[in-house]
């Protein structure tokens, strides 16, 4: 059994201030972080990740509202398939709205501001958004095949 002081240092978190941001490590080592690494956790979380997410929303939105305003416009086009595509293209309109601008949230703020009601719905969307994905892909593949 160890002495209660080590087991306490073993366990211990820190909490380290980087521009008015709080970063959560758990320490390993003698549980310094240097400067450069540092500067590497908050470039990665709090401005590379929420600018490629941003770019994630930007593109998946245009793409997918472009794919239901031709699929909707022209009469000719509704056919089964198209019909399963433009379902997808919808289940991502509202998977890119809705998920993922929560989780460019969750990588940038170190806590959770929005109650836990927000956090439950986006979860929930998130779930949905992906089973109806794979079960569409799947309901094209069969039609495919048949």
């Amino acid at each position: 059994m160890t002495s209660n002081a080590s087991g306490e240092a073993a366990a211990e978190r820190r909490v380290l201030d980087a521009n008015q941001t709080l970063l959560n490590f758990t320490g390993g080592g003698d549980g310094l972080l240097d400067e450069g690494e540092l500067v590497f956790y908050f470039v990665l979380y709090k401005v590379t990740v929420p600018t490629v997410f941003g770019v994630i929303v930007l593109v998946g939105l245009v793409g997918n509202l472009l794919v239901v305003g031709v699929t909707l416009s022209r009469h000719k086009m509704w056919t089964t398939v198209n019909l399963l595509l433009l379902n997808l293209a919808v289940t991502d309109v509202i998977f890119v709205l809705v998920c993922v601008p929560f989780m460019a949230y969750h990588y940038a703020a170190d806590n959770w501001l929005m109650g836990d009601v927000v956090c439950k719905l986006s979860h929930f969307f998130l779930y949905v958004t992906v089973y109806v994905t794979v079960y569409t892909l799947v309901a094209i593949a069969v039609i495919r095949y048949c």
